[in-house]
């Protein structure tokens, strides 16, 4: 049982430190080339709308608008 528990743990450990090198290694290629992105998502973006200007539209009357918010 020892020898099971123990090299499951060495295993375990091998495995860590291969995939905190290959996180770093990614981390740096991602800062290094200075690509980002962000992605937002909204109720709003189920009905394909912009909330500035589906506020009371005929596409979303105001009454359904907060329905929306409980998505």
């Amino acid at each position: 049982m020892t020898v099971i528990l123990f090299a499951s743990y060495t295993s375990a450990i091998s495995q860590t430190k291969e995939m905190n090198y290959v996180l770093k290694k990614d981390v740096k290629w991602f800062t290094d080339t200075r690509f980002g992105r962000f992605i937002h998502w909204t109720p709003m973006s189920v009905i394909d709308q912009e909330i500035g200007w589906s506020w009371g539209s005929d596409e979303l009357p105001a009454e359904k608008y907060p329905a929306m918010q409980r998505f």
